[in-house]
């Protein structure tokens, strides 16, 4: 059981993952780089946000609706990781 509002979604965990490594491929692409640096970038700010919500007392100190907000944003923060994930897997 969680302390969310009922409607609101869980968070999203999602681990920060290496670099993709590829046969024959001896460095990446520019573009590639810079996706990886924010995939990178967005899982600490991820991370540091799922430990707000779910460790720190000032998150429980927020009203209802301020505490689904930032649920959601967890939420969507972690649909857009998984987005850039699925990205970087298909570096070829």
């Amino acid at each position: 059981m969680n302390d969310f509002p009922p409607d609101a979604p869980n968070t999203v965990a999602i681990p920060l993952s290496a670099a993709p490594s590829f046969p024959g491929q001896s460095a990446l692409q520019p573009h590639q780089q810079r996706v990886i640096e924010e995939r990178d970038q967005l899982a600490e700010r991820l991370g540091k946000l799922n430990l707000f919500i779910m460790n720190n007392p000032a998150y429980k100190r927020l009203d209802d609706y301020d505490q689904m907000t930032l649920v959601s944003q967890a939420s969507v923060m972690g649909m857009y990781l998984m987005l850039l994930e699925e990205r970087i897997r298909r570096f070829k």
